[in-house]
């Protein structure tokens, strides 16, 4: 009976040494989620994610999840990221253009409607290697788009085909410049911005996403909405080349294996394309009126808008590399929309 109680007493010392040294090797991520808790992106991607990954790892990776906007935001990510304050963080391509210029080949308008897809063509674009350039000191774990930008009017406008003197706010220079050549007359703004303008009459429209029509209440100051693709945000949500390189082998496959396509389905799915969905929902119960362009208004928009985009794609092709990414996106972008 002594020997055994021995035994029992060396067995359990044995096992705790080894859970001590276990959770003695688990490293701690910090992971920014930049929404609320509430939101759709911690409930339905950062928390789902965070377990599968932290099951993968066999107990060597924590997901420490930080909701709000305290330790980061859309305006900063990156430099938190990179300064090492948070481990994990979705970061905003346009925020910093310069340093990923390449990228933004998703962002050109009439490519695409769905999230998803230009997540997916982005992911395999990496894949080839062609983003290595700007992409060296990341590790994504998906890639995406926000949702497509359209136009939201106070009332219908005389023609689809002619914009002249509609008063638009628009988010960027591309926009705005787009604008301009189908007869509108932008003003640059936040979508945040627009809802006093549009209720007092100093604006008659707002070039935007989707879900900004839900989250700012602008379906309440528009009734008439043009659904056509003009153009979409990219983003990813990633960590530091320094900070996956320095995580032990078997963690860093538990975050592969939980990276790409299949994850960017769930963001995308249940989540940006999901709240275009409910945007479409709300504005259709409140009896407003969602039209997309005739082929034939199609090709005029383009057409007028033609100056414009060749003017942003020439500026990428002249970056180093930017020729075989605006040959290379569209195709794999094609591909993914004709097997969905």
């Amino acid at each position: 009976m002594e020997i055994h109680a021995k035994f029992g007493a060396v067995l359990a010392f044995a096992t705790a040494l080894i859970a001590g040294h276990a959770q003695a090797q688990q490293t701690s991520l910090i992971v920014a989620t930049l929404s609320q808790e509430e939101a759709s992106l911690p409930q339905k991607f950062f928390i789902p994610w965070a377990k599968a990954v932290e099951q993968a790892s066999q107990g060597t990776l924590k997901m420490d999840i930080r909701n709000g906007y305290a330790i980061a935001n859309l305006n900063n990510s990156l430099d938190r990221l990179n300064d090492d304050v948070v481990q994990v963080t979705m970061v905003v391509h346009s925020q910093t253009a310069a340093q990923f210029p390449l990228i933004q080949v998703s962002s050109l308008p009439f490519l695409s409607q769905k999230a998803e897809d230009a997540g997916v063509a982005l992911w395999r674009l990496y894949k080839t290697g062609l983003l290595d350039s700007e992409m060296k000191n990341y590790v994504p774990i998906v890639f995406n788009t926000f949702s497509y930008n359209g136009l939201h009017l106070v009332k219908a406008p005389k023609a689809l085909d002619d914009l002249q003197g509609l008063r638009v706010v628009t988010t960027s220079r591309l926009l705005s410049d787009m604008m301009k050549l189908l007869g509108a007359a932008p003003s640059s703004a936040s979508p945040m911005d627009a809802y006093p303008a549009l209720q007092r009459g100093a604006y008659d429209g707002v070039l935007t996403a989707w879900p900004s029509m839900t989250t700012f209440h602008l379906l309440d100051v528009t009734s008439y909405h043009i659904d056509v693709a003009l153009g979409a945000t990219p983003y990813m949500i990633a960590l530091t080349r320094t900070r996956y390189d320095a995580l032990p082998a078997i963690a860093r496959k538990a975050i592969d294996d939980n990276s790409g396509e299949k994850w960017i389905h769930i963001l995308a799915s249940q989540g940006v394309d999901d709240e275009v969905d409910r945007a479409h929902a709300v504005a259709l119960s409140k009896g407003q009126t969602i039209v997309e362009l005739t082929p034939t208004q199609l090709a005029a928009w383009e057409a007028k808008t033609k100056p414009v985009i060749d003017e942003a794609v020439a500026a990428l092709a002249a970056r180093p590399g930017g020729a075989d990414v605006l040959k290379k996106y569209p195709a794999l972008l094609a591909d993914v929309q004709a097997k969905r």
